[in-house]
């Protein structure tokens, strides 16, 4: 029988998120944001495409993680991510150590590489990846 242990759980008026959680939660507003893009047909013309700002960041990343000895980090900007999971990465800042809220951001980040190629991910990748939080 497993037991939740709500001092290291972050807690606000819609509940109680465990880093589980709050890893889903980050994970769902990233790869939720959408960019809109203009591009030039060859016939003339322009063309609008959408694609998802955080997974293409993950695609141009995929081929480079494995092979840098310091690779780029992958960077987040806090305000595509919803409020509320702003004010519980916040807290989860204040309130735990460094190498907690790293785990937080790198495994949402990890669960978009997972999906774009489950083996390089875990064989390659995960170990090096690096997040960045950005204003």
């Amino acid at each position: 029988m497993s037991k939740m242990i709500l001092d290291k759980a972050n807690e606000t008026s819609k509940g109680v998120w465990t880093n589980e959680c709050t890893i889903e939660e980050v994970y769902y507003d990233l790869v939720g944001v959408k960019i809109e893009a203009t591009a030039l047909e060859y016939f003339g013309g322009h063309k609008t495409f959408h694609y998802r700002k955080y997974v293409a960041q993950a695609r141009e990343l995929i081929k480079w993680i494995p092979i840098n000895i310091k690779p780029q980090p992958f960077k987040i900007n806090i305000s595509d991510l919803s409020p509320e999971v702003q004010q519980h990465l916040e807290y989860e800042y204040k309130n735990s150590d460094e190498e907690t809220f790293n785990y937080i951001l790198r495994q949402a980040v990890g669960r978009i590489f997972e999906s774009l190629a489950f083996r390089l991910y875990h064989r390659s990748i995960a170990k090096k990846l690096a997040v960045k939080l950005k204003k």
